[in-house]
């Protein structure tokens, strides 16, 4: 009777901020936008703005276990790079200093930017670092909105800062576009990472999760540093270094839970490491934006017993040499060609046709480790208890189509609708020369993002040498 109690009690706790919160209602009217420029050659232009909020507000990423800010180590920044290919579809890819990405957001900022760019919703790309230790409650699920920071609820200020903050830093881009050279590129980087989950990988291959050891552990990643190269033409006819942006797979986590400023992580320290190295060299300011690729089981290798500030730095400086290495080593593959393209689709997954669902389950279910936390990011005593603890016997809570996640809290999250849980999904797919970017809004681990990436790269047509 008394687990029983107790067990009632957390399922209120848990199910109460569902039932409490304020909901808001957003409506977008997403116009067509300006007409694209007429240009022979390629165009693009870079822009960066401080989007670091107020301080007080809530943390994403760290649930409960997150802390109000209550200044920042970092600041926030938007990163935006406006690109267009003669007669093409002009994109802009921005890069943001947050924890996820969110579907009114996007709507949000495509809706400001149509009556002062030539980009359409479709080639707008928010790209985000995946840091813990910025804000939340702007996200377009009630789910995440309520647990994924340490308070419940949608911040309507908070999505009008920024909202405005990202489309001036698109609207300057824009506006800063001057004929462009652009290259590709990629290396790989290794012993900055490691597999946080390294005994679940290992049976993808059919090997002994028993015996994954550390070793194991920083070979399970995926190593694979991609970078966009631009110089523009300055007044004076000649080529400068203008901006980068940077893909690499480490997740946002440096920084450990109860930290109350707000931290950009290892991403911070990334960028500063190839901006700072121009100083006062070129004819405007150097934009270096890094992002998130397929990180959900790839951690920062952080020395044990030494996760904070100190390390984030080391690791993100350690990135920062590597990402100017592969800077300078693109000086000589930068051409007056681009070939720009997008495509997107708006999916919800609960209205989906069964055809179309691939297996896909018709709900999501929040399992038992994401409230233990993943491995290297426990909280005592949560990630302890039993049925919660990692390695835990999985006997109870695993029928039906989640196969063997175990079900938090039971199925009395049935009783929760499912709309209430992420559904609507916006995928997207697009094109800058040889390199092809397909932005999901999940956390990929490095299994799925192989998997995903083969299957694209077979779809391209032959001929070229893609890079994804």
């Amino acid at each position: 009777m008394l687990l029983l109690g107790v067990l009632a009690a957390v399922l209120v706790h848990t199910a109460w901020p569902f039932l409490t919160y304020p909901r808001e209602t957003l409506t977008f009217q997403v116009p067509e936008p300006l007409p694209p420029t007429a240009n022979d050659g390629p165009l693009a232009g870079v822009a960066e703005v401080d989007i670091t909020p107020a301080i007080g507000l809530p943390k994403f990423g760290y649930s409960a276990w997150a802390k109000n800010a209550d200044g920042f180590r970092t600041r926030l920044k938007a990163r935006a790079f406006y690109l267009h290919g003669p007669g093409q579809t002009p994109l802009a890819l921005v890069q943001l200093d947050l924890g996820a990405g969110s579907l009114p957001l996007h709507y949000a900022v495509a809706e400001r930017i149509a009556a002062a760019t030539d980009v359409p919703a479709r080639g707008l790309s928010l790209l985000v670092t995946h840091t813990h230790s910025g804000p939340g409650q702007y996200l377009g699920s009630d789910f995440y909105n309520t647990f994924g920071a340490n308070t419940a609820g949608f911040d309507p200020e908070l999505f009008g800062f920024l909202s405005e903050r990202i489309s001036e830093a698109v609207i300057r881009a824009y506006r800063n576009r001057r004929p462009a050279r652009i290259a590709t590129g990629q290396r790989d980087v290794w012993g900055l990472t490691r597999n946080r989950s390294v005994q679940a990988w290992a049976r993808n291959h059919n090997l002994d999760p028993e015996k994954m050891g550390e070793d194991d552990a920083l070979r399970a990643v995926n190593p694979r540093m991609t970078m966009l190269r631009i110089d523009l033409q300055a007044d004076d006819g000649r080529f400068y270094p203008a901006g980068a942006l940077t893909l690499f797979s480490i997740h946002g986590t440096a920084i450990p839970a109860f930290t109350r400023p707000y931290h950009a992580d290892v991403w911070h320290w990334l960028g500063q490491g190839l901006s700072a190295g121009f100083g006062d060299e070129l004819p405007w300011p150097f934009v270096h934006g890094a992002f998130q690729a397929t990180h959900a089981d790839n951690n920062p290798a952080w020395h044990p017993d030494h996760r904070g500030d100190l390390e984030a730095r080391r690791i993100g400086k350690a990135l920062g040499d590597q990402a100017g290495a592969l800077f300078e080593r693109l000086e000589d593959d930068l051409a007056p060609r681009l070939r720009t393209a997008a495509a997107s689709r708006l999916m919800d997954v609960l209205e989906l046709p069964e055809e179309q669902r691939h297996g896909l389950c018709q709900r999501a279910v929040v399992g038992a480790a994401t409230m233990g936390a993943a491995n290297g990011d426990e909280v005592f005593p949560i990630s302890y208890l039993p049925f919660l603890q990692e390695g835990w016997p999985r006997t109870i809570f695993t029928d039906g189509c989640q196969a063997e996640k175990q079900w938090a809290l039971s199925k009395l999250q049935l009783l929760m609708s499912a709309d209430t849980f992420p559904h609507r999904a916006l995928l997207q797919v697009l094109r800058v020369n040889d390199l092809v970017l397909v932005p999901l809004p999940w956390e990929i681990t490095l299994e799925s993002g192989n998997r995903i990436r083969g299957e694209v790269l077979d779809t391209l047509p032959a001929g070229t040498d893609w890079r994804g």
